[in-house]
């Protein structure tokens, strides 16, 4: 999705052949990226949220990993309540 809009702009305005990198884009460009993707996150987050998916990982699959930090155990890990309304939208 961020690569088509970057590049269906950039063919728009005749950007295509410049050897400039996205550091060298107008704040315009860089605007409409933001939102796009922001919009991208929020329709994802909204039909996650409607299906009922878990944004979190069960306490018996945690797994530690050797030399990192120590597995939380299930009194540290809060199940938040999955729904649109939980979420205050």
């Amino acid at each position: 999705m961020n690569n088509l809009t970057a590049f269906t702009l950039a063919a728009a305005f005749g950007g295509l052949s410049a050897d400039e990198t996205m550091a060298d884009a107008p704040w315009q460009l860089v605007l409409v990226d933001v939102l796009v993707l922001s919009a991208y996150a929020l329709v994802v987050d909204r039909m996650a949220a409607r299906r009922g998916l878990a944004t979190v990982v069960p306490p018996d699959l945690v797994v530690a990993v050797p030399g990192g930090p120590s597995a939380p155990t299930g009194a540290e890990l809060k199940r938040p309540e999955v729904g649109v309304e939980s979420r205050g939208w």
